[in-house]
């Protein structure tokens, strides 16, 4: 009862070391910009109301955290099919229509999609008043610590200069151009279930989800590739995966930058995310230095019914399948993600091709899998294909 009740003031203070001495300025103007705008959003909040949060990351731990310290007290976290019964000594009740009828307020804490949140609630029949989040999307996702590995990506700044590389999806169009023809003539991005191609091993791996954290963890510990994750997600590779955790790279991300996207100002603006890991591996490869870069089993055609993947049993059980709305909503924003990259490459004088056979990059130039292979000769890159790899 005692900590619960010292629970606001110690984190206010634990928050303010950090913000001055140890976040980074990209996390620092983030935490600012998004204290400022929770702090005005509850300011007419009665006392005494009862009162839900929409998610449970960061931005709603620090509404959460904003509300405690203006004296609220009735306060719970909402989540579809919690896990965890509580979080910071309040309860996460279940996001279904019964649950949540019984709050006076709720407050949206989704940094890119409160809209969304918005409709979900109204859709469940919540009557109750909606605060909603401005869209904040160019905010860092990780804030409450500066969890980034900064010298290291540092390290990374043009290392791989003139390297051409591929970046593989996992979409189906993967079983037709198969990447273990790549040599290492090339360098190789790649993430997420690509684990489950056997004999196959991407020079660097991405995850920026916490399910894939969670469904290939096994695998994802196998492997020998240099591992990258968002720094949201730092504490569950420093739980899930300790053997792995002190090498890999962890980069600050948000969902998008405001404006056009410029990685050369990545310690002030962050990764994009993109709502895909495609966005994060090209920005990296664009970081690299990588040039050409070659695109492979990116497919954007993601649909209620269909093959969304290269391997049949892509998913684990029990992962549920989107909707068609919601497939669509997707398709945008990964079209969008990685247009905007793709924009990057070109205005940094970088070729991108697209080398999936089913040429759903309209906006990035096509040509086959196998000529992308064909332009490489080896005597033209046996000095590059000798290049160390680790760090």
């Amino acid at each position: 009862m005692f900590s619960k009740a010292l629970y606001p003031y110690r984190e206010q203070l634990a928050l303010a070391f950090h913000k001055r001495y140890r976040m980074s300025e990209f996390v620092r103007s983030s935490l600012t910009t998004l204290e400022q705008t929770s702090q005005q959003l509850i300011s007419e909040i009665p006392r005494g109301a009862r009162i839900g949060i929409f998610g449970t990351y960061d931005s709603a731990q620090l509404i959460h955290l904003k509300l405690r310290h203006c004296g609220h007290k009735d306060i719970c976290f909402i989540k579809s099919s919690p896990r965890m019964k509580s979080l910071r000594y309040s309860p996460i009740i279940d996001s279904g229509a019964k649950q949540i009828a019984g709050l006076d307020v709720i407050i949206t804490s989704s940094l890119a999609s409160s809209a969304g949140q918005v409709t979900y609630l109204q859709e469940q029949g919540f009557a109750g008043q909606i605060i909603r989040l401005p869209d904040l999307k160019h905010l860092g996702i990780a804030l409450l610590r500066d969890l980034a590995t900064n010298q290291r990506i540092s390290e990374l700044e043009g290392s791989r200069t003139g390297m051409p590389a591929f970046i593989i999806g996992n979409g189906p169009s993967l079983s037709e151009t198969d990447p273990r023809r790549i040599d290492n003539r090339f360098l190789t991005f790649a993430g997420n279930g690509i684990v489950k191609l056997g004999d196959f091993q991407p020079d660097y791996f991405f995850a920026i989800d916490q399910s894939a954290i969670t469904m290939w963890k096994e695998q994802i510990e196998q492997l020998a590739s240099r591992l990258f994750f968002p720094s949201n997600l730092k504490q569950v590779i420093d739980w899930e995966l300790p053997r792995v955790a002190p090498d890999a790279v962890f980069f600050p991300l948000c969902y998008e930058q405001r404006g056009d996207l410029n990685i050369t100002d990545w310690s002030t603006r962050g990764f994009e995310s993109g709502h895909t890991v495609i966005c994060p591996m090209l920005q990296f490869a664009l970081l690299m230095g990588c040039s050409p870069i070659y695109i492979l089993g990116v497919d954007i055609s993601y649909a209620a019914e269909n093959a969304n993947y290269f391997s049949e049993d892509y998913h684990q059980a029990g992962v549920a399948n989107y909707s068609e709305s919601q497939t669509q909503i997707i398709n945008r924003r990964m079209h969008r993600s990685i247009e905007r990259v793709t924009s990057a490459c070109a205005r940094a004088g970088i070729e991108v091709f697209n080398c999936s056979p089913t040429k759903n990059l309209p906006y990035i130039e096509q040509i086959s899998f196998d000529e992308a292979l064909a332009r490489h000769n080896s005597e033209q890159f046996s000095e590059s294909a000798c290049l160390d790899l680790s760090f």
